[in-house]
């Protein structure tokens, strides 16, 4: 499409609406995803703001999880204002990778604050 000069607003309209219509296969949505990205790389770099919110909130709900199943509920819940104020993408990607591998909750903590 984009060798046709689609404009990318009309792109994302037009794959919402597949998306909305047609539910891949598991291994055929894994190719998409990876051809999509591969070309939004190359040729779409550039993100709205409602993309970058919805990538914060992607990011933030994969780290509660994380905590969740690291440190338990109780411990993702008393972390959950802190980690939802924070809107950085490269911030909450580290501290994703970092959640991983801490060795306490306090460590954590320090992190987010």
């Amino acid at each position: 499409m984009y060798q046709k000069n689609f404009q990318r607003q009309d792109i994302l309209e037009l794959l919402r609406f597949i998306d909305w219509l047609i539910t891949l296969p598991e291994d055929l949505e894994l190719q998409f995803k990876d051809a999509f990205y591969a070309l939004e790389d190359t040729t779409m770099p550039y993100y709205t703001w409602w993309e970058r919110e919805a990538i914060d909130k992607g990011m933030q709900q994969a780290i509660s999880i994380l905590l969740s199943a690291r440190f338990g509920d109780t411990a993702a819940h008393s972390l959950s204002e802190p980690l939802h104020s924070i809107n950085d993408i490269s911030r909450l990607e580290k501290l994703l990778a970092d959640v991983a591998k801490a060795s306490s909750l306090d460590e954590i903590k320090r992190w987010i604050h």
